[in-house]
């Protein structure tokens, strides 16, 4: 978590820096120069880093704590700037021992693959806007040592989830840019603290058990521009 607030720390620096330059800037393309404003990408790869932070579901809230959200994924822009695109997903989470109803030590993984689309625009020589949702579907793995004495190995299920994102985007050259994303995630499971192995409650009131497992990701990711640009 210390090492992603510092990469937005220097993200942040590299903004301020950038715009306390002349904004005239000019970059070159395969066959002539044109301004960042220009940059119409067709293809992109793209690559987010992320700090999920779970929310809504109280046992899921407490238990679970996001350590990382990563996000490879290829896009495909129309010349109106509306996007498609389709990646795979990795998230992991630790379990907070000191909220547990017995003790326990374990992570849950989750692996899966989504599609996107969005709408993505350079608004200036150097800032874009991308809003976008992902529909996707997950594999969890949750990993204890109570799931491997007592079911004898993790705890395995499956889920679709959904996922509404914005970004702000910085260009670095034609070629290449870094952003800043905010992602809301909806799953289709409700977490109980049964999937880690125990055979307690924890406490919680029973209505916290109807509540989907959500959680929001602050991220930091990189975009490679393919090819030509679009017309």
């Amino acid at each position: 978590m210390l090492k992603l607030k510092n990469y937005l720390f220097l993200f942040i620096l590299v903004v301020f820096n950038g715009y306390s330059q002349d904004e005239t800037i000019i970059v070159n393309t395969e066959d002539d120069f044109v301004n960042i404003q220009e940059i119409k990408p067709k293809h992109t790869f793209n690559v987010v880093l992320g700090l999920p932070n779970t929310l809504i579901n109280k046992p899921f809230e407490s238990i679970m704590r996001g350590i990382v959200d990563v996000n490879p994924y290829y896009q495909f822009h129309l010349p109106n700037s509306i996007g498609f695109g389709a990646g795979i997903r990795y998230t992991h989470f630790t379990i907070n021992e000191f909220r547990v109803p017995e003790k326990l030590d374990g992570v849950m993984h989750a692996a899966g693959a989504f599609f996107k689309f969005g709408y993505e625009r350079f608004y200036t020589r150097r800032f874009a806007f991308d809003a976008s949702v992902k529909f996707g579907y997950n594999w969890f793995f949750v990993v204890t040592d109570l799931n491997k004495l007592r079911k004898g190995g993790p705890y395995k299920f499956d889920a679709g989830f959904v996922e509404p994102t914005i970004g702000f985007i910085l260009s670095a050259t034609d070629k290449s840019s870094f952003r800043l994303t905010i992602g809301y995630t909806i799953q289709g499971f409700i977490f109980k603290p049964s999937m880690l192995g125990t055979e307690m409650n924890g406490g919680w009131d029973a209505k916290q058990y109807s509540k989907t497992s959500q959680f929001i990701t602050f991220g930091l990711g990189y975009t490679y521009y393919i090819g030509k640009n679009n017309n």
